[in-house]
């Protein structure tokens, strides 16, 4: 799109902060104000409308609109997510899963699609992405009405009205700390990793390579983390 380097490293600072603010959106005022499965609908429809008009943009603005919509979706879609995993009955097995489930995928299309954007062009990432979130859809088929409050009921009903702050708050503050450093890394490093690949003289193709291969290391501590929850008696967690 002949974009200055500039307007490119703000393409993914736009981008997720749609997905931070949707995402921070839903889970304080939506979450259990909401049908999980239409909004989940509404998500993944706003991802593939993101996405197509992110294939048929023709300058720089319109083609941050059209990211600004995929990163809303993907932000309640994201959030979606993970509360469907916390009302699972053993969501740390389940998120292990999760985590290495989405590393596998990760590596697949680090592998594939340098070779289809090679062959079909910048296109063939956006049918991807549509590909991908048409898949949601069906995902969400199977979601419940709203399971958080189903699950407040069932915590209410066996802990009472009160709450221990320092059995949940301080987890979850930990938790939400490590996501923090995560999401930063992520922000800070994917944005330029094709630049960096390209003052190294390196292919696309061998960038999509090298992301692969340090994916393998995520799946294997999901697989890990599946596996000493199983273990473990579930009481000994505190979230």
């Amino acid at each position: 799109m002949a974009l200055e380097d500039a307007q490119i490293e703000s393409i993914a600072m736009y981008e997720l902060l749609a997905t931070a603010l949707s995402s921070l959106l839903f889970s304080l005022l939506l979450i259990r104000r909401v049908n999980w499965r239409y909004i989940g609908y509404l998500a993944a429809i706003a991802l593939i409308a993101g996405n197509y008009m992110s294939m048929t943009a023709q300058d720089f603005d319109s083609f941050i609109a059209s990211r600004l919509l995929a990163g809303s979706g993907q932000g309640i879609g994201y959030s979606l997510g993970l509360v469907g995993m916390s009302v699972t009955k053993h969501p740390g097995r389940n998120f292990g899963y999760m985590i290495a489930a989405l590393n596998v995928w990760l590596i697949t299309w680090f592998i594939l699609i340098p070779e289809l954007m090679a062959e079909f062009g910048l296109n063939a990432l956006y049918q991807f992405f549509m590909f991908a979130s048409a898949l949601c859809l069906v995902a969400f088929w199977f979601y419940p009405d709203n399971g958080r409050v189903e699950k407040d009921k069932q915590i209410s009903t066996a802990h009472g009205d009160t709450v221990d702050k320092k059995k949940y708050v301080v987890p979850m503050i930990w938790v939400g700390g490590a996501f923090l450093v995560y999401s930063l890394s992520l922000g800070i490093i994917y944005p330029y990793i094709e630049i960096i690949g390209a003052d190294m003289q390196a292919s696309t193709e061998d960038v999509g390579l090298v992301l692969a291969v340090g994916s393998v290391m995520a799946v294997i501590g999901g697989i890990l983390t599946a596996v000493v929850d199983k273990i473990q008696p579930y009481h000994h967690y505190c979230i």
